[in-house]
């Protein structure tokens, strides 16, 4: 089964609603990302930016990414984070990108590690429905990030190991 992430073209519809989540997804660009196999959306990566207090760099805030369960370990978590990551970076005014993971989440934690994200802090009480309510603070400085591509450093489509669907296409679109 082949993966192809088709980039190029920008389908994001202007806000219908005036939800700020929505607006802030709109206003950072190509690195919110949805990941569709076929017609079906199986994840997603929303980001906004923030302005550094000096107003002298921005700072890219991941505020979710999630494959749905029966597609995790597929690499679509992996390939969202990667294109927003790349993205953030080729923009010389973001400085880093950040993001907030409840404390007990390991694997969490684990899987932004490999991407180079270091922590950076917890925040007490972060959480209101969930116990414990603390969260990890990771942050990557985008700076220093090279632009990495899939293993064999192509655009060439690469192969998941157990799809749902061996006939599935995954594409990435910018909405």
């Amino acid at each position: 089964t082949h993966v192809t992430i088709r980039h190029g073209h920008d389908t994001r519809p202007e806000p219908a609603s005036q939800d700020k989540f929505y607006q802030e997804c709109a206003a950072a660009g190509r690195v919110t990302q949805l990941a569709y196999i076929g017609d079906e959306l199986v994840g997603a990566i929303a980001c906004r930016l923030e302005l550094t207090p000096m107003k002298s760099a921005a700072r890219l805030y991941l505020m979710t990414v999630g494959v749905y369960a029966p597609y995790r370990n597929g690499a679509i978590g992996t390939r969202l984070l990667r294109h927003a990551l790349n993205e953030g970076s080729a923009d010389s005014f973001i400085e880093d990108a950040y993001l907030h993971v409840h404390t007990p989440n390991t694997e969490a934690i684990a899987f932004y590690k490999r991407f180079g994200f270091v922590e950076d802090g917890v925040v007490n009480n972060y959480y209101k429905r969930l116990e414990p309510p603390d969260a990890v603070v990771l942050k990557l400085n985008l700076r220093e990030w090279k632009v990495r591509r899939r293993p064999n450093n192509t655009d060439e489509p690469i192969d998941i190991s157990h799809p749902p669907d061996p006939t599935l296409i995954l594409s990435v679109h910018a909405r």
